[in-house]
């Protein structure tokens, strides 16, 4: 994790909101509308449950640098958001046809061409992220595909791409490994309250794909 991830998920205040976030968005309902305020260590955070959805304020913030984090680390998810979106539609979209096709001449040029999708336009991508927002990048394919960046690319570029790109990547303290974990890490908490939030807002457009386990 990168020096600023890092101070940021050890922010008392944004730890406890994500927890409390994290706990909310868990419980399943069906029709049901639940609402309340809930203390914990001291701040109190309203919040409301419907059908699934979280309905919260902004977080509160304790001082003016865990503010200043938190909206660094929303303008990163939502500027590399699309990306692990387009991605990931990329892959659905040659999984689809894979599946309903065994013609081995049509199912070679479809991973070609998925293959040139990550060449040309996926990597020149990658390169021109900072190293943390490559990193919000790498969780967010993760969430979107269920698949780290590096088994995206040993699957479609190969292995010596792959570890290629990982050496790079660990020069820079980034990790092409890195999973998407809102159930234990409070950062991956925190953005997939941005997300949800960006959605709600119509900042960002979601996919029908929700993080599971």
């Amino acid at each position: 994790m990168n020096p600023m991830s890092l101070a940021l998920s050890q922010q008392m205040p944004l730890h406890r909101f994500a927890c409390l976030v994290l706990l909310l968005s868990a419980w399943p309902l069906q029709g049901q509308v639940q609402s309340g305020m809930s203390v914990i260590s001291g701040d109190s955070v309203a919040w409301q449950l419907l059908d699934q959805v979280l309905v919260s304020p902004h977080p509160t913030f304790d001082d003016v640098e865990a503010r200043r984090r938190y909206l660094i680390l929303r303008s990163r998810v939502i500027k590399v958001y699309p990306y692990a979106k387009l991605a990931a539609e990329k892959l659905d979209t040659m999984n689809s046809v894979l599946a309903t096709t065994s013609n081995p001449w049509k199912r070679h040029r479809l991973v070609k061409r998925f293959q040139r999708f990550l060449r040309h336009e996926f990597e020149p991508e990658l390169r021109q992220l900072t190293t943390s927002e490559g990193q919000i990048l790498y969780v967010l394919i993760h969430r979107e595909t269920h698949m780290t960046v590096f088994k995206l690319i040993r699957t479609y570029r190969g292995w010596l791409q792959a570890v290629s790109w990982s050496t790079v990547a660990t020069w820079y303290d980034a990790s092409l490994m890195k999973t998407y974990d809102p159930i234990n890490h409070p950062e991956d908490a925190l953005i997939e309250y941005i997300l949800v939030q960006a959605f709600a807002d119509r900042i960002l457009a979601p996919r029908t794909f929700y993080f599971q386990e």
